[in-house]
């Protein structure tokens, strides 16, 4: 399901009123989502999606993929904040801590 129809489903459910799919690719800068008519919506929406680069990043190379985990001698924890460079940050941490013995 494209983001515009999730919105759109989501706006009726809401506002209790009918939104239609306005933007069909016909013609360039049209909004997406239309309330009332569509040559003088009482509302009109454009459906955008904002994403934080690193944190999007930093969720695909680790909880998307599941916990990271290393072969690291004692009981360790470690901490990232949220906007850090998991990729950057994995090799040096395999370097700080000795790796258990096989």
């Amino acid at each position: 399901m494209r983001l515009e129809e999730k919105a759109k489903r989501i706006i009726e459910r809401e506002l209790q009123r009918r939104v239609d799919l306005n933007d069909d690719g016909s013609t360039p800068a049209m909004y997406d989502l239309v309330v009332g008519e569509r040559a003088k919506p009482a509302i009109a929406i454009e459906c955008v999606g904002a994403v934080d680069r690193v944190r999007t990043e930093t969720w695909n190379v680790g909880p998307a993929l599941g916990p990271l985990t290393f072969s690291l001698t004692g009981d360790w924890d470690v901490l990232l904040r949220p906007n850090a460079r998991v990729k950057n940050h994995r090799p040096v941490i395999v370097d700080l801590v000795p790796a258990q013995a096989p």
